[in-house]
């Protein structure tokens, strides 16, 4: 699969430009998000970007998904939404000749597939069941389509598909009410903006960096304490102060601090740490039947206190010694929106101002989407339980296993692959022969 993304990216991204249907630039400032490892041997310029994004490519996907679109219906292609494909249609020869689906108005229409069939759908971040039973830490949402309910595990399971990697996802953290609530805003905290800003447990206390790439920040939250039977920094609280809330907040890249007349409803304020604490464990016991009843340990504020302290004089020599924020390439990449003046040696860290007002908000670990579901070649050919493909099924992008495991390389660690692999999957039904209608 490794191989198959280096030999074919490039093939696949200049056949869409040639098509024009994705016109991109080269972003070759951008990091590998593991630059910093030896093995690296090409730590910066792997990302491309749709030409028509803005600087900060926060919007590349967006614009990605408008370009290939105005380009398929240009060249004629029928694109259905509404028509949920709920099975799949197979011949005498148990070969994939079509599917069916169920349209809006409770109408079912099956079509035909002279070759074969192609998923190119989402994972389940949106099954509650499969989350539950899969992923290896509780999760309450995330950002993924709405609509990635894990379908296509149903489907391909129905014909004998294997499954592989369901107990991952691309991770990233996310505002906990947003998720609860069953936000559409819900974008995952990509860039966790503010440079005098901090997160802290329930005892008051930071237990990461905060500025480490999406993927692997979340998994702070899913560190289980075996003797306390917990999970004690499922719910961590951002915390910052009136310089990060002038001068970083955003409303690009799932940020939490957010601009005045931006929808702030997640954001718990205090004048001081005591009102600060107070309006947080009202928050808390908000969801308390959701989030196993967590509280403030009773040392909360005097724990915050010093762990400010401690912060600040870390932030005025531009060294943190507890968690190295700020010494990885792709941190200041994502370190968002600062004040310009004053500065400090570290680019991510800044005193918080101890007298307050301060600000905070509820975050937890969340999905970009799964990237587990039914084993497939790199041509997309979707394998049976004896590793013999199904014929005429062939599937990429989230919907099937990833060969990234845990991993997340850098930007577009998903879309790359799944364009190399939807151009093999492409050239491979379109070589295949006609198959017999049922």
């Amino acid at each position: 699969m490794f191989e198959a993304i280096y030999d074919n990216a490039s093939a696949a991204t200049e056949l869409l430009r040639e098509k024009g249907a994705l016109d991109y630039r080269h972003c070759d400032f951008v990091p590998d998000y593991f630059a910093e490892l030896p093995e690296d041997k090409a730590p910066y310029g792997r990302v491309l970007l749709p030409k028509a994004a803005r600087d900060s490519m926060s919007d590349g996907g967006v614009v990605a998904v408008n370009s290939m679109s105005e380009a398929a219906k240009r060249d004629g292609i029928d694109i259905r939404t509404g028509h949920r494909v709920q099975r799949l249609i197979q011949n005498a020869k148990g070969e994939i000749v079509g599917v069916e689906a169920d349209a809006r108005g409770g109408r079912t229409f099956r079509f035909q597939a002279r070759k074969g069939v192609i998923f190119s759908t989402g994972g389940f971040t949106h099954n509650h069941e499969l989350r539950k039973n899969y992923l290896s830490a509780p999760v309450f949402g995330g950002c993924a389509a709405s609509t990635n309910e894990g379908d296509f595990i149903y489907v391909a399971s129905a014909v004998g598909a294997q499954l592989r990697n369901m107990n991952y996802a691309w991770m990233c953290p996310i505002v906990l009410e947003k998720a609860l609530n069953n936000d559409p805003d819900l974008i995952g905290t990509f860039s966790p903006s503010g440079d005098s800003m901090i997160w802290v447990s329930k005892q008051g206390k930071r237990v990461c960096n905060e500025k480490l790439a999406y993927n692997e920040a979340a998994q702070a939250f899913f560190e289980w304490d075996p003797a306390a039977g917990e999970y004690p920094n499922l719910v961590l609280m951002a915390i910052w102060d009136q310089r990060s809330q002038d001068h970083c907040a955003s409303d690009e890249y799932g940020r939490f601090i957010v601009p005045t007349g931006k929808n702030d409803t997640h954001v718990v304020k205090g004048r001081t740490l005591a009102e600060l604490r107070q309006a947080i464990t009202e928050r808390l016991k908000q969801h308390a039947n959701r989030i196993g009843g967590m509280t403030l340990s009773p040392d909360f504020e005097q724990n915050l206190k010093a762990t400010i302290q401690r912060f600040n004089e870390f932030a005025a020599k531009g060294k943190d010694l507890d968690f190295r924020r700020g010494e990885r390439k792709v941190e200041l990449l994502f370190n968002g929106p600062v004040a310009e003046q004053p500065k400090a040696p570290n680019p991510t860290m800044y005193p918080i101002n101890e007298a307050g007002p301060f600000y905070a908000a509820l975050l937890t670990g969340g999905t970009l989407d799964t990237k587990g579901g039914p084993k497939a070649r790199p041509d997309g050919a979707v394998l049976d339980d004896a590793d013999q493909p199904i014929e005429g099924l062939y599937a990429v992008g989230n919907c099937v296993a990833s060969a990234s495991a845990r991993a997340y390389w850098a930007g577009g660690a998903t879309l790359g692959p799944i364009l190399a692999f939807a151009y093999l999957a492409a050239h491979a039904a379109a070589k295949a022969r006609d198959k017999l209608p049922v």
